[in-house]
């Protein structure tokens, strides 16, 4: 990106179309008595995973005028990978599979984006 104003606003709006997309079904699991019963370890895995989702829906709302200038591709992409995990409901698909969906999907995008991220990341920490 060469600070060209059209693809900042593009990136701001690939930003904005990622920011919201998270699993949304809705389950008894974490409602306030199952949350008071959870072990420390546990606690501390479901807080950060409520606060990296409230982060996300800030960026929502810090990106969201620059949504419609978003990549198509990107786009569709988003909401394949969406319908995949909220595909059936809690009681046809459980949360264990949704993990495993998710770990699948996370596992995918990492062998896409890791090399280059590594590359980018090696070549700037070698700037003066």
């Amino acid at each position: 990106m060469n600070g060209d104003a059209s693809q900042i606003r593009k990136a701001l709006g690939n930003l904005a179309l990622m920011a919201d997309q998270s699993v949304k079904q809705q389950s008894p699991k974490l409602s306030f008595p199952q949350l008071d019963g959870l072990d420390e370890v546990t606690a501390m895995l479901v807080t950060f995973a409520f606060d990296l989702q409230r982060r996300m829906e800030y960026l929502f709302l810090a990106t969201a005028e620059f949504a419609p200038e978003g990549t198509p591709g990107l786009a569709r992409r988003l909401k394949q990978e969406y319908a995949y995990l909220n595909e059936g409901t809690v009681d046809t698909v459980p949360w264990q599979e949704r993990a495993k969906r998710a770990h699948e999907l996370l596992l995918k995008l990492h062998a896409e984006v890791g090399p280059t991220h590594d590359r980018v990341l090696d070549d700037v920490a070698e700037r003066p």
